[in-house]
């Protein structure tokens, strides 16, 4: 009973330290995706449904990532992170343009989610986020 004791603390306090590593990193800016200069595009919708290149706006994707399991239940929020981003996002002089839920149908995602909450004992998992399309006036 004392090495499973053991080992059953020692999965806690990982998947504490795993918590809040993702908490205090888990929506770094600094790695979303900004579409190169004269590639970015805009439909125009007034009469006709082609694309208009537009030289003047750039546009970045953001992605929110949401935690599971019953941390992720206690402590993480879907609506904070996304206003968190949000608001991130509008302080740097970005306009949201659309939110996207991130739906994966991948089995192979869903099956490594199984086994992380498994492991730790339903206490943590990574879970679907969000997809927030941003543009800026350059």
């Amino acid at each position: 009973m004392g090495i499973i004791g053991l080992l059953i603390v020692v999965v806690i306090i990982v998947v504490i330290i795993v918590f809040i590593v993702n908490q205090r990193s888990g929506n770094n800016y600094e790695n979303d995706v900004v579409i190169p200069e004269g590639k970015t595009c805009e439909a125009v919708r007034a009469g006709e449904n082609n694309l208009k290149i537009m030289n003047n706006v750039e546009n970045k994707i953001v992605n929110v990532r949401l935690t599971g399991g019953i941390l992720g239940l206690l402590f993480s929020s879907p609506q904070t992170k996304l206003d968190n981003a949000i608001k991130d996002a509008n302080a740097k002089g970005w306009r949201v343009r659309q939110v996207i839920p991130a739906v994966s149908g991948n089995i192979f995602l869903w099956l490594l989610r199984l086994i992380l909450l498994v492991v730790t004992l339903l206490l943590f998992t990574t879970a679907n986020g969000f997809y927030i399309v941003l543009e800026r006036d350059k």
